[in-house]
């Protein structure tokens, strides 16, 4: 393998002439082995040039159009989420309703049907009772009341006096 080769294939090389910045030139050197002595020659563009003022507008209202985009999609993206989560809250919620309707449904039905239960005497309960008797009875006699909280005195107040206001 030549030696030229082994190198790199393409080497830039500036010629520096007392040219402006606008007009410099880039000199490419190939070393592949059917050309290895023959430059060739390639202008660089001026970087700087000045445009018109209504391109300069037309870029800068194409940037900011760019910047309300990018602040509307985001904001159309926080609505969408908002709106899902929303819907799913509403969702769980609306399925704790009708259970709750139902248990609420049963929990009334069976209250009527002890109601029921309770109003219609039972054949069974009534043959078991009989009246009661006073010999059947049991007395027990009370036992006076011994409290230890003292018993406020009665103010001295007439008994047709009734304060005006609380």
């Amino acid at each position: 393998m030549p030696a030229s080769l082994r190198n790199s294939s393409v080497m830039p090389a500036i010629e520096s002439d007392d040219q402006s910045l606008a007009h410099r030139h880039l000199t490419l050197v190939t070393a592949s082995p059917s050309q290895q002595s023959q430059p060739s020659t390639v202008h660089q563009l001026p970087e700087d040039r000045l445009r018109p003022l209504w391109l300069q507008l037309l870029l800068n209202v194409q940037h900011g159009s760019s910047v309300v985009m990018a602040a509307l999609a985001c904001g159309v993206l926080v609505a969408y989420v908002q709106t899902v989560q929303t819907q799913q809250q509403w969702g769980r919620a609306y399925r704790r309703l009708e259970v709750l309707q139902r248990q609420e449904r049963q929990l009334l039905s069976a209250g009527a049907l002890l109601q029921e239960q309770l109003d219609r005497p039972s054949n069974s309960l009534t043959k078991e009772l009989e009246p009661l008797t006073l010999s059947q009875a049991i007395f027990i006699k009370p036992q006076p009341v011994q409290s230890s909280v003292a018993v406020p005195p009665k103010s001295s107040a007439p008994p047709g006096h009734v304060p005006l206001a609380y």
